[in-house]
């Protein structure tokens, strides 16, 4: 009798333990699920910039899946005050797209949180779009792509020479070294021995450079200058856009210099290549540079 009582105890207790198991699991995955929906829910914007009126430009820095804090997207940035720059109306409007790959020290990288931010990202262009219908916007995400402009690094000389002190290049080295650090440099002053300096490239660190030049001389000098090649030859992908100069092909039917498609105007004896440079840098996906036949 009492064995018999046992065996009905031990399978009554077996039932409502699996349940009470199931029903944890379930509250479980639901508060998980919970959490999930709370970080995509919290993706912050801020802005900084232009405080009234109409901007001409907006500019929406996206962070990293893991640099929620990137120094980049700060007010006080190298590349924020750079871009302010470009224009002497100073009306651009920043925007900080914070989304939540990681906060807190909790890395939150899975398919339903980057498709949640992506969702936020989606509705706060949609936003912009709908109060500043003039506008330029564009998005600066976290593969980084530095423009050197014609930025200097002293007289023609070797790359191994070091920057003089007061050129630009010597100054970024000297006072923001860390923010130079870039995927792709566009090579400043057309590839020419005035810029490029090793420390300067060392601080930049990227692994494609781009070097707009050709098919006319600069003041006599014919650009870029070979050593300078030779020195981003050494550390990484170079394009440039004198592939079909004539100097280069010796074919006077398709050189650059008879082509109507020269980037600028078109045979005016002025520099301007005719091989354009495509840098695909989309997310999730590993930066990349090849050339494009699409003409200006």
């Amino acid at each position: 009798m009492f064995s018999h009582v046992r065996r009905e105890w031990r399978v009554y207790l077996k039932i409502p333990a699996l349940t009470l198991f199931g029903i944890i699991a379930l509250l479980l995955g639901l508060a998980l699920l919970t959490v999930a929906v709370a970080r995509v829910g919290n993706a912050e914007t801020s802005f900084f910039g232009r405080k009234t009126g109409e901007p001409s430009r907006i500019v929406v820095l996206v962070h990293g899946t893991f640099a929620p804090n990137a120094d980049w997207t700060e007010p006080h940035a190298l590349l924020v005050r750079a871009i302010e720059a470009t224009t002497p109306t100073n009306d651009i409007l920043f925007v900080r797209f914070r989304w939540p790959g990681a906060i807190d020290g909790y890395q939150n990288n899975t398919n339903f949180v980057r498709y949640g931010a992506g969702q936020k990202l989606t509705d706060l262009l949609w936003q912009l779009r709908k109060q500043y219908k003039q506008a330029g916007i564009f998005i600066v995400a976290h593969k980084r792509v530095l423009l050197a402009g014609d930025a200097e690094g002293g007289e023609r000389e070797l790359p191994s020479r070091p920057p003089k002190p007061d050129s630009i290049e010597g100054q970024l080295v000297a006072c923001c070294s860390t923010d130079l650090k870039s995927d792709v440099l566009v090579v400043g002053h057309h590839g020419s021995l005035t810029s490029s300096r090793t420390a300067f490239l060392d601080a930049v660190g990227a692994k494609i450079y781009a070097i707009s030049s050709g098919p006319y001389p600069y003041k006599r000098v014919r650009l870029p200058d070979e050593e300078v090649v030779a020195e981003l030859e050494r550390r990484g992908q170079v394009l440039r856009t004198d592939q079909n100069d004539l100097f280069r092909t010796e074919d006077e039917t398709h050189a650059c210099e008879a082509n109507p498609h020269k980037i600028g105007p078109d045979t005016d004896e002025t520099p301007g290549g005719c091989d354009n440079i495509v840098i695909d840098a989309r997310s999730g996906s590993p930066i990349t540079a090849t050339y494009s036949s699409i003409a200006d």
